[in-house]
């Protein structure tokens, strides 16, 4: 039987090529994205430690879930990079779920504690991405939500644009809040953008607008649940 080794050659040639895009792809994405060394090992659920909480999500999965919660009450708890793994968990068990993807894009933020890093940033980005190509598979709430950290990160981070990035944030946030106003999480959040547009350190005058503004939003979250844990 005769080969033709032309044909057989454009065939190999398109599949090294391809082959080699794909792999360079991939390599680059994990070179240039580094994650923690905690991030190697497998996330656990410490169920009796959290409490009851529950943020119910688009998921048949009740792993997913049950990591999607427990992320929520890690950020809730200034456990930055805990909330973060937990998020990856619950993604790793349903990885439809467009929600759980806003989770982990969610944690790599700025919070109380410091701003979003050169580090994180990259992170934070390629996670909301990845929640964007998933929304078929989220509810409108979920899908207002995902569509509200459009603002909040972009692919070029530059720390000194942060602040403009941070206001545009906590006005989509504010919107989010009025749109859906008895989710005490969502409301929470609304608060947290809010003190994000403050000094991270020092005092303030219990008459400044921003602060009472601020404090209107938390009481208004204790007013209705004093128990919440945001």
């Amino acid at each position: 039987m005769r080969i033709n080794y032309t044909t057989w050659f454009k065939i190999f040639t398109k599949f090294f090529v391809s082959f080699t895009l794909v792999f360079l792809s991939l390599s680059l994405s994990s070179q240039e994205i580094g994650y923690p060394e905690s991030f190697d090992k497998p996330m656990k659920l410490f169920p009796e430690a959290m409490g009851k909480f529950n943020f119910p999500i688009s998921s048949s999965s009740t792993l997913a879930q049950e990591y999607f919660n427990q992320g929520f009450q890690l950020m809730y708890a200034f456990a930055k990079e805990d909330a973060a793994r937990s998020f990856r968990a619950s993604h790793l068990a349903d990885p439809n779920c467009a929600i759980c993807w806003w989770g982990e894009a969610w944690a790599w933020g700025s919070y109380l504690n410091g701003a979003m890093t050169t580090a994180q940033a990259p992170r934070a980005y390629l996670a909301l991405q990845e929640s964007l190509k998933r929304l078929e598979h989220a509810n409108q709430k979920e899908t207002d939500m995902i569509e509200t950290l459009r603002t909040r990160y972009v692919e070029d981070f530059n720390p000194q644009n942060r602040r403009e990035q941070d206001q545009a944030y906590s006005d989509a946030m504010a919107d989010l809040a009025r749109k859906y106003p008895d989710d005490l999480n969502i409301v929470t959040l609304y608060a947290d953008s809010l003190f994000l547009l403050e000094e991270r350190r020092g005092y303030r005058s219990l008459d400044d607008q921003n602060v009472i503004r601020l404090h209107n939003v938390l009481l208004s979250v204790l007013d209705r649940d004093i128990t919440h844990p945001g």
